[in-house]
């Protein structure tokens, strides 16, 4: 039988053609121990029904055969469940059929055992209990917990599966077949695809164009209200909305009335027109976001990263115009309690990471910014200062449709990226439910897309992500698009001053950094030795006497200033010491801190604080205290083991507690370092 998991892998490898063991594990986010486990199992099927192979090459690499027709391995619904596909169909029943949910049903439609459904359940209970969400039964299963926190959960889950209602599929698999069959009988009597094209016709009217994120968002939003209307349940918004009732959108309502057969209260017509606001152009604020206040606010971000960065970004009118564009919409976001999931910290380049820390910094300063938690959020008002600071001179060759599918923030990016990077011409922007319609093809020599298209002409396309990684800088290159000369990095310079040994490398980019204002650290690609966790900010030294618990605050605190951990994180430390002791203290020597988990910790890192009075921790005692943070439990494992022989070879303790500058002790680190290294 195959798996959810295999026919992910095969729908990648037919895309594809030709990959490798580490590609597919990193692109489906599957270990890589289990695509080889997979691919072993899909041959054995293949053989078994007379099909050709996967061939496995040598180094790893894999070739799809050609003209399979893998339809014939699932065509008696042959098909096991992953668990992440099974939890998926679980939260979906939950949200907007719960009735449905019993497990003997589920049981035999998932082709697993009731304990498996059990355990299933109990682990997306865990999964939502982050959202103070939890599954409760009297006689049928319910979630319970606000109902704004359920609103937005549902809202999240069901645009998941927006391209399936579109029908941009022409053949589902199991998974999405069950998903499409969960959603149609929820809203059972009503044809998805009306609803559908009278959104789209809505978007057409309104002269709206919405990049695919957003246009999932928004047509999920829809759905929801319209689920609000079938079941006669009274939206969280409705309490919200206290604007006078307007008959602008009158016809617009008739047609979907006459699409659900219902007729729409005006509490919900109101929130209709609400979100139907939210993307008209021709209403903008909707009153309710005051543009000099928008303005101030961008005004304030922008001189608070120059300042920062010791960049001038004032000077830079698209990065201004941008950002005016961008945090309109946020603000709506934020307010409206609108929580992005779409995971763009992780694309981030790593050289850019240094962005990232500095614009989560300075938010926390400038008012309407600093309530902003969410990662992705902060990533796109990155993405923004990343592209200025790539921006040069454009110069076009070959003429580019852009099509992208992961909101208007990363198009930006990739956009500029690509005027500034390479000799292209941009004629056209489009999110990826426009491509069908798409008639200006004469003008295009190459097309560019962050998420995977079907285009039937013989023009060129590449698939790239929203914000270029290396392969894609190859990928593109390759392609014949010849790339600019663009400034070097602080990498590249690390990378050009390897004829210097390690210290006096280490001393050149310190002047660097300090010259050109830089304040934190360059991210390493890889984390061997303590340097490379230890950022000059995160080293500090002490005079007067403390208690343990206030020296674990003050090490904690030099990280959650440069935002890698937060105050959960010291929290966890102060109770993993009051339950289990101080078993991390070395007595007379030093004290390495950390926690029990990864929770509240967004980079690896180590601070360091040097005390001239002994800091007593319950019978043991030291003046040396570093503060350990790891975001996945094995990446700082070299750099610890390099920190432990350095104590055991060089008298790295003894030298510290001498110390009386931060010079002196990234001096006695690096010696001590090239003592164990080298």
């Amino acid at each position: 039988m195959l798996s959810g998991r295999m026919l992910k892998i095969i729908d990648y490898l037919q895309s594809k053609k030709e990959s490798t063991y580490k590609e597919i594990a990193s692109s489906l986010d599957i270990k890589e121990r289990y695509v080889r486990y997979d691919i072993d199992r899909i041959n054995s099927i293949l053989e078994y029904n007379k099909m050709p192979l996967i061939e496995k090459l040598s180094k790893g690499s894999i070739v799809f055969p050609d003209n399979i027709d893998t339809s014939i391995l699932t065509q008696e619904n042959d098909f096991i469940y992953s668990q992440e596909e099974r939890v998926s169909l679980i939260l979906l029943i939950l949200l907007i059929d719960n009735h449905r949910l019993k497990i003997n049903k589920i049981s035999l439609d998932f082709q697993v055992s009731r304990s498996t459904i059990k355990n299933d359940i109990t682990f997306l209970e865990n999964k939502l209990s982050e959202n103070n969400i939890k599954i409760t039964y009297t006689d049928h299963f319910f979630l319970d917990g606000l109902k704004n926190n359920r609103v937005a959960l549902v809202n999240n889950e069901f645009k998941k599966y927006v391209h399936l209602l579109k029908g941009e599929k022409l053949t589902l698999n199991a998974f999405e077949s069950y998903a499409v069959d969960v959603i149609e009988r929820a809203f059972e009597g009503i044809i998805l695809k009306d609803v559908i094209k009278w959104i789209d016709k809505l978007l057409e009217n309104m002269n709206c164009i919405l990049a695919d994120d957003v246009y999932k968002w928004y047509v999920s939003n829809v759905f929801v209200v319209i689920w609000f209307i079938l079941k006669g349940k009274e939206n969280p918004l409705e309490s919200t909305i206290n604007n006078h009732y307007s008959d602008r959108y009158d016809d617009f309502i008739s047609d979907l009335e006459a699409i659900i057969k219902i007729k729409i209260d005006q509490k919900k017509q109101k929130v209709l027109i609400r979100l139907i606001n939210y993307i008209n152009n021709d209403v903008g604020l909707d009153g309710d976001i005051d543009l000099i206040y928008i303005e101030t606010m961008v005004s304030n971000l922008i001189e608070a990263i120059s300042k920062e960065m010791d960049i001038d970004f004032n000077k830079d009118n698209i990065l201004i115009d941008g950002l005016l564009n961008h945090i309109i919409p946020l603000m709506k976001r934020v307010t409206g309690r609108v929580n992005l999931c779409d995971e763009v910290f992780s694309i981030l380049p790593e050289k850019d990471i240094d962005v990232f820390y500095a614009v989560s910094k300075v938010i926390k300063e400038i008012d309407g910014l600093k309530e902003i938690n969410n990662y992705d959020e902060i990533a796109y008002l990155t993405i923004h200062f990343i592209a200025s600071i790539r921006r040069i001179t454009k110069t076009s060759t070959k003429n580019i449709l852009l099509v992208c599918g992961h909101g208007y923030g990363s198009t930006t990016m990739l956009k500029e990226s690509l005027l500034n990077e390479f000799q292209v011409n941009v004629i056209d922007t489009i999110p990826v439910y426009k491509l069908s319609t798409y008639s200006n093809w004469r003008n295009i020599d190459f097309i560019i897309s962050t998420v995977k298209i079907n285009v039937q002409n013989k023009i060129e396309c590449l698939i790239v992500n929203p914000v270029l990684s290396d392969k894609d800088y190859t990928n593109i290159e390759k392609s014949g698009i010849e790339r600019k000369k663009i400034i070097s990095s602080c990498n590249v310079i690390r990378e050009k001053l390897n004829f210097l040994d390690e210290v006096d490398k280490m001393k050149v980019l310190d002047i660097i950094k300090e010259e050109f204002g830089y304040q934190i650290s360059i991210t390493p690609s890889k984390i061997n030795k303590l340097s490379d966790l230890l950022s000059d900010n995160c080293i500090d030294f002490y005079e007067e006497n403390m208690e343990w618990k206030v020296a674990v605050k003050e090490v904690s605190k030099l990280l959650e200033k440069e935002n890698y951990i937060d105050e959960s994180y010291e929290e966890d430390i102060i109770n993993t010491m009051e339950s289990v002791g101080f078993y991390s203290v070395t007595d007379n020597s030093f004290a390495l801190l950390h926690g029990r988990g990864t929770t509240g910790v967004y980079r690896s890192c180590i601070s360091l604080i040097v005390s001239k009075e002994f800091i007593e921790f319950g019978d043991k005692k030291a003046k040396v205290i570093f503060c350990l943070a790891s975001k996945d439990r094995k990446e700082h494992i070299p750099a610890i083991i390099v920190l432990m022989r350095m104590i055991k070879n060089t008298n790295l303790i003894n030298r510290l507690e001498k110390a009386n500058s931060l010079n002196e002790i990234k001096e006695i680190i690096r010696k001590s370092e090239l003592e164990v290294t080298l």
